[in-house]
């Protein structure tokens, strides 16, 4: 049975297989003192506090809000729109097409954004993390959903865990959170910040950063209130290659924190 027919039936109890064991000792997360980061990407290459706060982004959570990132609001909601129907009927060539444009958006944005980071760490090549990508690179688009929970307090929507791409780019509904991520020990309640994009650093942008940038561990709540979607753009190196430091990153006060994988 889907998770869709489940929560149509609406039964109060849930089933073993969606319950998490020790699911309710775990921490529960604070309510965010510092708020996760967020960041004008248009002004990152022109303001140095704002090169200097997607810096502390990079280093310290490994996840920030992402504003002004040039995707139009009805753009945002019409692939929310094609991504709910995705899990109730095949998607319509008109929502075909919403999911193209903005898949080709948002790798606008994936290319600016490694710019940065390159520029940030004073790399000899501004296109070092994008040429890593190679020419066979991946991109997946996960569209999510999480029904309402009867026992949040059992469930988790997606585990702890952290992503092993490049970076992940997601969308998420404006009305419902759930999304934590893990800091010194402690789950922190990312806020919904509407019309902004989410990025989450992955692990081969740690391996070849040689642990400048961090690669978050992170997990998605489920809500006893409300239904959860979301949509995430997940870029991966060419799977035929092999990623390491980058040996202009490695000297002897921080060696190579990663071997070639």
């Amino acid at each position: 049975m889907t998770v869709q027919e489940l929560a149509n039936i609406g039964k109060p109890d849930v089933p073993a297989q969606y319950m998490v064991r020790g699911h309710h000792d775990q921490q529960l997360a604070m309510a965010v003192a510092e708020p996760i980061p967020a960041i004008d990407p248009r002004r990152c290459g022109a303001a140095a506090d704002e090169a200097s706060k997607l810096r502390s982004a990079l280093e310290s959570w490994g996840i920030f809000h992402l504003s002004n990132h040039g995707i139009e609001a009805t753009m945002m909601d019409g692939m929310m729109s094609a991504s709910r129907e995705f899990f109730w009927r095949p998607l319509e060539d008109k929502q075909r097409d919403v999911l193209h444009v903005f898949t080709k958006k948002c790798g606008r944005v994936k290319d600016d954004l490694l710019q940065a980071m390159a520029k940030l760490l004073d790399l000899d090549n501004d296109d070092y993390f994008v040429d890593q990508l190679g020419e066979k690179a991946e991109t997946n688009v996960r569209c999510s959903y999480y029904p309402q929970c009867p026992r949040p307090e059992l469930v988790c929507g997606l585990k702890p865990h952290c992503d092993g791409t490049v970076l992940t780019i997601l969308m998420v509904d404006d009305s419902v959170g759930g999304l934590q991520v893990l800091r010194d020990g402690v789950w922190w309640d990312v806020p919904i910040v509407p019309r902004t994009l989410l990025v989450i650093i992955g692990d081969q942008t740690e391996i070849m950063s040689n642990g400048f940038f961090k690669s978050p561990v992170h997990r998605v709540m489920t809500n006893a209130k409300k239904e959860k979607l979301s949509v995430a753009l997940d870029y991966s190196v060419d799977h035929e290659r092999e990623i390491e430091p980058l040996p202009q990153l490695i000297n002897e006060k921080r060696p190579a924190l990663y071997m070639k994988s």
